[in-house]
């Protein structure tokens, strides 16, 4: 499973990462493919995985040496998973992600939502689409709750890729108003509950 890093000043500039090890504010990074070069002293948007929940970081790469990544952990960003994050068990809701040079939207369905994010499950052909294609971030993605025919539509970044479940984790944008994402949120607590799940 694959992590996605963007450049802070360059958001088309990315690398693909599996996290090494954490720890005294620096990561290690396994990079599995890049667009760009990486250079030290460079800021990237980073998330990675500690004690058990998702956090976002600035981080600014100290060293790189043939596949890793030495990367100091600058500037936490503020955790916006205040709910816990709800499997979709009970209903479809469809996902369409708008890509610029696409005259379609990629679509999907919602796997699982918190406030910071959400996952979802896509076609093999458009997950690969997805990965490879050279999208400004953040996308426009829509949400369509077809029981409360409700339609909601936010910003949201691709943060990982699952290769074996064709399924892409998305994060919403550093510092963008979280209102969306929970009126999102809540509505799908709504519709699971009324449909049992």
């Amino acid at each position: 499973m694959a992590w996605i890093a963007r450049a802070d000043k360059n958001p088309k500039q990315i690398f693909f990462y599996i996290p090494q090890k954490v720890e005294n504010n620096r990561a290690i990074l396994k990079i599995t493919g890049k667009r760009g070069n990486i250079s030290p002293q460079q800021g990237y948007e980073i998330v990675l995985p500690i004690e058990g929940t998702l956090q976002q970081f600035i981080g600014i790469v100290e060293e790189v040496k043939n596949s890793q990544l030495v990367v100091k952990l600058k500037t936490p960003v503020r955790n916006r998973r205040k709910f816990n994050r709800l499997k979709v068990k009970s209903t479809v809701i469809p996902i369409g992600i708008f890509l610029e040079d696409r005259e379609k939207p990629i679509t999907g369905f919602l796997i699982d939502i918190s406030l910071g994010g959400f996952k979802v499950k896509i076609s093999p052909k458009d997950f690969q689409t997805l990965k490879e294609s050279d999208y400004q971030t953040p996308l426009l993605v829509v949400f369509r709750l077809l029981e409360d025919n409700f339609i909601a539509k936010t910003l949201a970044t691709p943060i990982r890729f699952d290769e074996k479940e064709k399924t892409v984790a998305f994060t919403f944008p550093f510092g963008s108003d979280s209102g969306n994402a929970l009126r999102i949120y809540e509505k799908v607590i709504k519709v699971e509950k009324n449909n049992g799940g």
